[in-house]
């Protein structure tokens, strides 16, 4: 008799008359075979579609095994469910050895596994994980708005600091002169009066000579001051020099200015600043020219009459108004 002869030699004992055919323990093992079988099918297919399905996983070959396990399980329960009616346990006893093999090889590959596989995080740890990072998300965002704040700010102070004199707070003489050039061009292209005013201090030297330079800036703060509240918010007012400061007027005729002027003129006679740095009381005066921009008028010819305006109010005395 050949291996394969054998192999499929059926005419030995069936398992049913070990069972002495009862029914009752027949229908115990052909029905715990008969599910055993069918789960034993389904689960390695199962496997396999996930293993089809996710070619992301790390460990595609150890549910092959796995399903390679399960599936001769199954095959071996359904050789003893054939058995019970006929006597292939060749058959049996081989599907039994190559489960061995599987079974055994799964296990160590299993085994060599398990430290990598123990070194994943797990569910809790994850989750976990990712509240730090909505947390940390959170922070950034946080930190992030708080840096464009800031440089939205550093930005506002930058800009200020550009078009600002620092000592007054008003706008310095690059500013000013861009503000003239703008207003100058509205007035010729609307038609609509524009005035400007030249003030400087009267002997603003002599204040710094005798009293120093600490004192000196106090005085050109206060007038500063003066000239924010004799002002409108439309109108611009810039430090064009250590003493002279420009005012424009839009949409403003001389009349007006002039009122505006010797407003200011009388709120600096009648000031009686007592000064922030030694106590000593600071009296000053100013001279102001005033002039209404003409038709004709350029930047250069509306400053050279307001700066003869402004002549012509120091050579009457000083502390005085003077238009042109």
């Amino acid at each position: 008799m050949s291996w394969l002869e054998r192999l499929f030699q059926g005419n030995l004992m069936p398992h049913g008359q070990c069972l002495l055919w009862r029914p009752d323990l027949l229908l115990m093992h052909i029905g715990g075979d008969i599910l055993t079988v069918v789960a034993y099918f389904t689960i390695p297919i199962a496997l396999i579609l996930l293993v089809k399905k996710r070619d992301d996983l790390e460990f595609n070959w150890v549910f092959l095994m796995f399903s390679a396990f399960i599936f001769l399980c199954g095959l071996t329960h359904l050789i003893a469910l054939i058995n019970i009616w006929h006597g292939y346990y060749f058959i049996e006893g081989l599907a039994k050895v190559l489960t061995g093999i599987v079974s055994i090889s799964t296990a160590c590959m299993t085994l060599a596994l398990l430290p990598k596989a123990i070194s994943m995080p797990s569910r809790k740890s994850m989750l976990q994980m990712n509240r730090q990072l909505k947390t940390a998300k959170e922070d950034l965002l946080d930190l992030t708005e708080q840096l464009e704040r800031k440089v939205t700010e550093r930005t506002i102070a930058l800009e200020k600091l550009a078009v600002t004199d620092e000592l007054t707070d008003l706008l310095n003489r690059r500013a000013v002169m861009a503000r003239l050039t703008g207003q100058l061009q509205l007035a010729r292209r609307y038609g609509k009066p524009f005035s400007l005013m030249m003030c400087d201090l009267d002997y603003f030297k002599s204040i710094n000579d005798t009293y120093g330079h600490p004192i000196g800036d106090e005085v050109l703060t206060v007038f500063a001051d003066h000239l924010k509240q004799a002002t409108r918010e439309v109108d611009s007012v810039g430090r064009v020099g250590g003493e002279e400061f420009l005012i424009l007027f839009p949409e403003t005729p001389l009349a007006e200015a002039i009122t505006v002027a010797e407003r200011l003129c009388e709120r600096c006679r009648d000031d009686r600043t007592v000064s922030a740095y030694d106590g000593t009381v600071i009296t000053f005066s100013c001279s102001i020219g005033v002039v209404q921009c003409n038709a004709d008028d350029s930047e250069k010819t509306l400053l050279n009459r307001v700066d003869v305006a402004l002549y012509d109010a120091k050579a009457s005395g000083r502390d005085t108004v003077a238009s042109a």
